[in-house]
């Protein structure tokens, strides 16, 4: 089952492809590794204090969908993902 059959299966879409602002780009590829950055939810705030946890759990779920269509964006297709190397998020 392919990536995104997957996500349909649990009703996750990936958003709109991300815009190039000026230098800033949403992913680069670097050889066989790609790179993202910059890519947060609508929602901020601590979990506890501004966000519940479901809140929480629905701004890390935005902010990832938008780093898989960044992925794919510079790929072409996220069948091409062989490992995910790190991950690193913080809620503002």
């Amino acid at each position: 089952m392919k990536i995104e059959d997957k996500l349909a299966a649990k009703h996750l879409k990936l958003p709109d492809p991300p815009r190039q602002r000026g230098k800033l780009r949403p992913a680069i590829r670097v050889g066989v590794v790609v790179r993202t950055s910059g890519h947060t939810s609508t929602l901020t705030g601590k979990v506890g204090k501004d966000l519940t946890v479901e809140q929480g759990y629905e701004a890390a779920r935005d902010a990832i969908l938008k780093c898989l269509m960044a992925v794919k964006t510079v790929t072409g297709d996220l069948e091409q993902v062989k490992r995910v190397v790190h991950v690193l998020g913080k809620l503002h």
